[in-house]
This record gives C-alpha cells, sequence and structure tokens, in this order.
C-alpha cells in the first residue's frame, strides 16, 4: 500500500517501463505462449496478460516493456520477474542472454488514482471558470476534464465529488495535485440543504 497521505486517494493504476536490453523472438513466444497476443499488423508489440497480479505487459522485439495495471510496486517487480522468467524458459531472447529480475530497472512515468472530495460539486458553475482550462461533453461522458498544467497532470471531476488524477510521476506531485484540485473545487461545492 503506498501512503498518500492524509488524503482520500487511492491508487489504481501505475503505469512503469524498463529496457530488458535485449532483443526477444515475439514472433516465436506468441507461438508458444497462451497469455500471449501478438497481432503486428495492428500493434508492433506482444501484449502479455498476468492474473496475478493482475497486470499487462507490452513487450516490443527490441526488449523495451511497459508494464500496465499495477497498484503498487511490488506488483510492478512481481510482474518484471514472471515475464523474465517466461522468457528466459521459452528461450525467446536472442544470443541465449539469460535475464535476471532483479537487475532489470524501471521507471514509473504515471500514477493514476481514484479519489474523494467528500463533497458534491456544481460542474455548471465550474464551467464558467474561464481561468481554468477545462473540457465538457456531457452527452458523450459525464465528468468535467480539468488540466493541472502546475503539476502536468489531469484530472476527471464528477458531479458526486469524485475525482481520477492521472499523469503524476510520483506521489508527491499527486497530493500536490489532489490538494491544489480540493482548493478549486470546494469554490463550487454544493450546499447540504439539510
Amino acid at each position: 500500500m503506498i501512503n498518500l497521505g492524509k488524503n482520500k486517494l487511492r491508487i489504481v493504476n501505475m503505469v512503469a517501463s524498463a529496457d530488458l536490453g535485449v532483443e526477444i523472438e515475439i514472433d516465436r513466444l506468441a507461438r508458444e505462449a497462451e497469455n500471449v497476443e501478438y497481432e503486428p499488423e495492428q500493434f508492433p508489440g506482444a501484449i502479455i496478460r498476468y492474473s496475478n497480479p493482475g497486470t499487462t505487459v507490452l513487450l516490443f522485439r527490441n526488449g523495451r516493456i511497459v508494464i500496465v495495471g499495477s497498484r503498487s510496486e511490488k506488483d510492478i517487480k512481481q510482474t518484471i520477474d514472471q515475464l523474465v522468467n517466461d522468457l528466459n524458459t521459452r528461450g525467446v531472447v536472442k544470443n541465449k542472454v539469460v535475464l535476471d529480475g532483479d537487475k532489470v530497472i524501471y521507471r514509473i512515468p504515471n500514477y493514476v488514482a481514484l479519489g474523494e472530495m467528500g463533497f458534491a460539486i456544481d460542474l455548471d458553475a465550474l464551467l464558467e471558470n474561464q481561468d481554468l482550462n477545462l473540457e465538457y461533453e456531457p452527452e458523450q461522458f459525464p465528468g468535467i476534464m480539468l488540466w493541472i498544467d502546475k503539476y502536468n497532470s489531469t484530472a476527471l471531476v464528477f458531479r458526486n465529488g469524485k475525482v481520477i488524477l492521472s499523469g503524476n510521476r510520483d506521489i508527491d506531485s499527486m497530493n500536490k495535485s489532489f490538494n491544489y484540485l480540493k482548493d478549486i473545487l470546494n469554490r463550487y461545492r454544493i450546499k447540504d440543504n439539510s
């Protein structure tokens, strides 16, 4: 579990990327492994799904990977270990190189979190604020997209006070984005008449 301080935020996805530093025989891997999808005419990488911890790996021929669906760094590490084990076991690493999961260095370029403001939001009033970078298409999607340029993140804001934050590169900027957003949205709080 990642500590998000006093904020009501829960990480729902961490996107991680890494470079295995080797070439992979993706065609062969796709033929031999049941959890691999590979359609090069549609997408240049293989899509590998792991049910535990519920992650998906995009694996490219040049050894670059992107992991989505992680909720913790433990999930990322477990996924890397499973992938490396699969690649080594199937012998699909070119030049017969044996990979070591402990030596794979990854980075997390995007955290996605679900948050709660604790109050309902007047979306119509929020839309009137010309100082904010907003987009709202209610016939297509029930939330307002709000860009938080200060922290290079994006928020989806819903009338019930729930928000989805994405684009943050670390926990600190995610918390700062949430606090900044809360300060803004507090001005558009729907007062409880009870």
